[in-house]
């Protein structure tokens, strides 16, 4: 299974990468530079030796992705926004240093 982390370059995003790829799934770390998510996937590949990683710009990471991880939405609106233009299912961390509100369901 492919899993892309989309802001994935934060210590969420590479903590959950690292232990998916140790699992021995394919991880794929993006960022709003290409450089900053091949430096990403470096990290999980160091951490995790043998294990699949890449990397690159958010939206190259996102294609092909079987699960997208999108970090550090800020709220609602933004992860319904998100979910519309990606085709693949999301679990989104939401947390941002405690910005986001509680969200009910």
């Amino acid at each position: 299974m492919r899993l892309a982390f989309v802001g994935g370059t934060g210590p969420e995003g590479l903590g959950l990468a690292i232990r998916f790829a140790a699992a021995g799934h394919c991880v794929a770390i993006g960022s709003r530079s290409r450089e900053r998510g091949e430096e990403g996937a470096a990290t999980v590949a160091a951490a995790a030796p043998g294990a699949s990683a890449s990397g690159g710009a958010n939206a190259d990471v996102v294609a092909g992705a079987d699960v997208v991880f999108p970090e550090a939405l800020e709220s609602a609106d933004e992860f319904r926004r998100y979910a519309r233009a990606v085709d693949a299912p999301l679990l989104a961390n939401m947390t941002e240093f405690g910005k986001t509100p509680y969200l009910t369901v």
